[in-house]
């Protein structure tokens, strides 16, 4: 079972969400729990998944019921932080869930989009590569765009469907020729 490692209090996490549309939830998972994660889904079955008519491709794993990241996107806890981002009274129930993991490669990424669905976003950083490998996520909010560097292990909270958002190709390095960079994403419906 996954362990969360940092919890945000709820005033700030609605005031960060308000003022900005997203909330950083820096060192969600330890990195050795990330690490752990996305090897023991990097077994499930995978798509190449296509972002509108850009031509760019990705892998792409469904979450579903019993998974233990779907299971986390669904504990108490991330179902809290999502109703604080909103400002939700507790006990207001998540109408669907829809859970995911994205494992980009070298020249693969997001382009600019809002979502068309949800009410709330989590993404977890289960794997970044250094830096210099490319793969930040851009989000454009009423201040600008801002680049948020997700670190292995943190999260962003987002408002997908009012902020542009988007990732930068991976690149390779002398050093790391072959950057990996693996997100998992919990869509939350209320």
């Amino acid at each position: 079972m996954t362990s969360l490692q940092a919890w945000p209090r709820a005033d700030d996490l609605r005031r960060e969400i308000r003022d900005h549309g997203r909330a950083l939830l820096p060192g969600l998972l330890s990195r050795d729990e990330a690490a752990r994660v996305a090897s023991a889904t990097s077994s499930l079955p995978t798509r190449r998944a296509y972002r509108g008519n850009t031509g760019v491709t990705f892998d792409s794993q469904a979450l579903g019921p019993g998974s233990e990241l779907y299971d986390l996107f669904q504990s108490a806890p991330m179902v809290c932080t999502a109703r604080a981002g909103l400002g939700l009274p507790e006990g207001a129930p998540v109408q669907r869930l829809i859970g995911w993991i994205h494992r980009y490669k070298v020249g693969e990424y997001i382009p600019p989009h809002r979502d068309v669905s949800g009410d709330i976003q989590l993404v977890v950083s289960l794997h970044q590569p250094p830096p210099e490998n490319g793969g930040t996520l851009f989000v454009a909010d009423v201040g600008g765009l801002h680049p948020v560097p997700l670190s292995t292990g943190d999260a962003l909270l987002f408002v997908a469907r009012e902020l542009t958002h988007y990732s930068v190709a991976l690149v390779p390095t002398i050093d790391n020729p072959r950057p990996v960079k693996v997100v998992a994403v919990g869509r939350y419906h209320f």
